[in-house]
């Protein structure tokens, strides 16, 4: 056993070197050239010389359930809103960003994080007048359809799951396992409204009301986020459009929801010509890690399935209020 240890932390030291060593020599090669991508190709590497004087696009992709801090990894924490946030603040101080690519493939999260990277995008056009355009891929509902809606406009595939405006928190109520097998929680409280949500009890029908009020207030604003973002794109009665239900990209683009059916090459190269822009598209991703560092995290640490599982129910169980569509296990 200590042998295979002491194995172990050997092949992880070697890991290490070689990381080390593969981040520099990309970090050089990096800075050596702009890159031009033809067809819209992103191979995760920052191609961009700094200063080079080329115009370019920076391209996001958000993925998985938002939320504000992102997820842990080997190497820290990686993505979420306050990432995204703060790095689409800074493009707005780059003069060679010519325009944002947004390449979302979400159901949606937390509603605190939407909101940051909703509110970030505005801040970045209002302030530079450069255009940002969303690209849907498998899936951009809930919060996911809430960032594309800051976007000037929406590309979805045919077949990309979209729509599910709404909101939505819960939680699971065990009185009755309790009780049934003897046990008796004890929980003290200053007033009767401390703990509302408390799986230990029935809610009350004021405690009903309290929940439903606050999350027709948050819906509210979703639906004021996405109407004054959208204008009048949308072709179908508020009630046959934000009830929640989900739309197919065919639909979406049917009932205003997106602009163009679409992926991602197309809308790079939308954009690229949007903003005067010739030829092949220059762009930078907005990762921060090397492939070969992305490649690890993702095949030892992020793409475990008990893990994903164990943290969407978490989340989901979680008492906070969510624009999120369930239908699916990301």
């Amino acid at each position: 056993m200590k042998n295979k240890t002491v194995l172990f932390i050997l092949i992880l030291s070697a890991l290490s070197v070689v990381l080390i060593i593969t981040d520099i020599s990309l970090r050089r090669f990096s800075t050596s050239e702009t890159a031009k991508i033809k067809g819209g190709k992103d191979f995760g590497f920052n191609f961009l010389k700094s200063g080079s004087g080329s115009k370019y696009i920076k391209i996001f992709r958000i993925e998985g359930v938002l939320t504000t801090a992102g997820e842990e990894s080997l190497f820290g924490f990686r993505g979420g809103a306050d990432y995204y946030a703060e790095e689409i603040e800074k493009c707005s101080k780059d003069d060679m960003i010519a325009g944002i690519l947004l390449r979302i493939n979400s159901p949606g999260g937390a509603v605190c994080a939407s909101q940051e990277i909703f509110n970030a995008l505005n801040k970045f056009k209002r302030t530079t007048g450069k255009p940002v355009i969303a690209s849907m891929a498998e899936i951009a509902a809930s919060g996911g359809y809430h960032i594309a809606s800051a976007a000037d406009s929406i590309f979805a595939g045919a077949g990309t799951l979209t729509g599910s405006i709404g909101v939505i928190i819960g939680g699971v109520t065990i009185q009755k396992l309790i009780d049934k097998i003897g046990i008796e929680p004890n929980v003290y409280t200053n007033d009767k409204h401390k703990d509302i949500m408390s799986p230990y009890r029935q809610p009350t029908a004021e405690e009903k009301k309290i929940m439903n009020d606050m999350v027709k207030t948050v819906y509210d604003q979703f639906l004021k986020d996405v109407k004054s973002s959208r204008k009048n794109k949308f072709k179908k009665p508020d009630k046959e459009l934000f009830d929640g239900r989900i739309f197919s990209g065919i639909q979406a683009l049917e009932f205003g929801l997106v602009d163009y059916i679409g992926g991602y090459s197309e809308s790079l190269e939308y954009l690229w010509t949007l903003t005067g822009n010739t030829g092949e598209p220059v762009i930078k991703t907005g990762d921060s890690e090397n492939f070969f560092v992305k490649l690890l995290n993702e095949s030892l640490f992020s793409n475990n399935i008990f893990k994903t599982i164990s943290k969407r129910i978490e989340f989901e169980n979680s008492p906070s209020l969510k624009y999120l569509y369930r239908g699916d296990l990301n």
